[in-house]
């Protein structure tokens, strides 16, 4: 059986949840990009701190909204929005 490469990985790197990693990612690089956005006319960029505040404030409006620990399904185009959503919905 081969070995999960995930599960082989040094300590510092190793993550038991999603939120896990994105905590410890912004509280070590909170000022680099952590995402890109291409359009046609233009680029814009978010750091980690930015995926981090956007990740707690959606998570914020799903608690108020009582949607904690409900099936979600997620549909829209490839965006930061869209990632935001992902990452505060697993």
């Amino acid at each position: 059986m081969l070995k999960s490469p995930i599960n082989s990985v040094d300590p510092p790197f190793a993550f038991a949840t999603i939120q896990e990693l994105i905590l410890k990612t912004t509280a070590r690089h909170a000022s680099l990009v952590a995402a890109r956005v291409h359009t046609k006319n233009q680029q814009r960029e978010f750091s980690y701190e930015t995926l981090f505040r956007r990740i707690s404030s959606f998570c914020s409006r799903l608690a108020s909204e009582k949607i904690v620990g409900c099936k979600v399904a997620l549909i829209g185009k490839n965006s930061f929005e869209w990632l935001v959503a992902f990452l505060a919905i697993c």
